[in-house]
């Protein structure tokens, strides 16, 4: 069963800097679900380099890494006018995170956890 916690304004700079530092260089999904231009997935599989939130809360940007290996950012997406923040674990080991915009659309975060080397 998976369990959802609502993230407080408050705390978003410093939950997006913790999500960073566990998640950085985990593969991401970002989904995007918008009633007017339908749902979109923007981002499939490229490791996440940085979540950064600006201290108001207006602005989040994400930014991914290419596949090569370096630390080279690829792509930056970037949510404006943050509503809510919601961290849902997944029993299998992902974390969504959904993030509402002021228009309603969300953003999905999904993170998988990179498997450890034998």
């Amino acid at each position: 069963m998976s369990t959802t916690v609502t993230v407080e304004r408050s705390a978003w700079v410093g939950n997006f800097a913790r999500l960073t530092e566990e998640r950085s260089g985990q593969s991401v999904v970002i989904e995007v679900l918008d009633e007017e231009l339908g749902d979109q997935t923007l981002v499939d599989g490229l490791p996440l380099a940085d979540l950064d939130v600006d201290p108001r809360g207006r602005v989040l940007v994400v930014a991914c890494r290419g596949h090569d290996g370096s630390s080279r950012v690829v792509l930056r997406h970037m949510i404006h006018d943050l509503e809510q923040v919601d961290l849902v674990d997944q029993p299998d080991g992902r974390l969504v995170v959904r993030v509402v915009d002021a228009k309603g659309v969300q953003t999905l975060l999904s993170f998988t956890p990179t498997p450890a080397l034998i």
